[in-house]
């Protein structure tokens, strides 16, 4: 499966995996966000019928969660991405994250507060989502659709300074240099191999403890992308605390609890803990992000 907005790098990854012979599904999920995006999900529809991939497609009818609103449309997105996949039967799910967008996660990660974890940026493979073009820029990708006269969508929300991404893209990388970042974050994935290596929940070490935590979370089914610094931070201190009523929600609607012989367990969230942690997320990352709010007019950007 192909997730498949009708932009320029997902369009490529379409292409170039049907000209490498895959048994492709395209999925395309409507955010709903933009006047314009029920156009887009027709362009794509039009776009599939005419390269002959089957198309799965939804369009968002429920509010999103309250807090950041980026993080709200991941959530929701990752979500239909993980029960198209499971209802076509596809074993992988191809995401069209470039050089660029990794170089620019990093820097998210940094601004937010991350852990090896989060300067890794994201992982060529999680689960069933893979990134096969994480070591592509998005120029050589511009270039190669030039070369082969291909169209594609320009979408509006990636200038849309309302959103974390586009501030960085567009406010802060023409600033840094892309290729210290990239090697910055695969140092950090070297460095999480090692401490995946070493994971236990008993470990003295709290950088050990989170790697174990990460394997619990995702042998529970935890949903791409994963758990947050101040989420595996929570749910370290349970761990200090065997025995204790407190329960951390997570992700994908999933709780974490540790029982009185200290054994932790991660279930399917009661509805009550769900809508709690609807309630409070992205509050942490608050002032940090804010940091990088549009300028007004008064305050013209440096």
């Amino acid at each position: 499966m192909v997730g498949f907005s009708g932009g320029p790098d997902s369009t490529a990854l379409l292409l170039l995996l049907r000209e490498g012979g895959c048994d492709l599904v395209a999925a395309h999920y409507d955010h709903a966000l933009r006047p314009e995006s029920a156009a887009d999900a027709a362009w794509v529809r039009d776009v599939c019928d005419r390269v002959g991939i089957p198309l799965v497609s939804e369009r968002r009818a429920a509010p999103l969660r309250r807090g950041s609103l980026e993080a709200a449309a991941r959530a929701v997105r990752y979500d239909f991405l993980e029960r198209a996949a499971t209802g076509h039967r596809c074993d992988l799910i191809a995401l069209a994250h470039t050089a660029d967008d990794q170089a620019e996660t990093v820097v998210m990660n940094l601004i937010r507060g991350a852990g090896p974890a989060g300067l890794r940026g994201m992982p060529a493979r999680r689960g069933r989502v893979i990134r096969p073009l994480l070591s592509v820029t998005r120029s050589q990708i511009l270039a190669w659709l030039k070369l082969r006269a291909v169209t594609y969508l320009e979408d509006a929300s990636n200038r849309d300074l309302r959103f974390l991404r586009a501030r960085v893209r567009h406010l802060l990388m023409p600033r840094l240099d892309r290729r210290r970042l990239l090697a910055l974050a695969a140092a950090a994935g070297r460095f999480r191999e090692r401490l995946d290596e070493h994971a236990a929940l008993d470990a003295p070490e709290p950088a050990l403890r989170a790697a174990a935590l990460r394997h619990l979370y995702q042998a529970a089914g935890g949903p791409d992308p994963g758990l947050s610094q101040s989420q595996l931070q929570a749910m370290d201190r349970l761990l200090q605390r065997p025995g204790s009523s407190a329960v951390q929600a997570l992700p994908g609607r999933l709780a974490f609890r540790v029982g009185p012989d200290g054994t932790p367990e991660i279930t399917k969230a009661p509805p009550e803990l769900v809508a709690s942690w609807r309630l409070s997320e992205g509050a942490a990352v608050g002032p940090m992000v804010r940091s990088l709010q549009p300028p007004t007019p008064q305050e013209p950007a440096s």
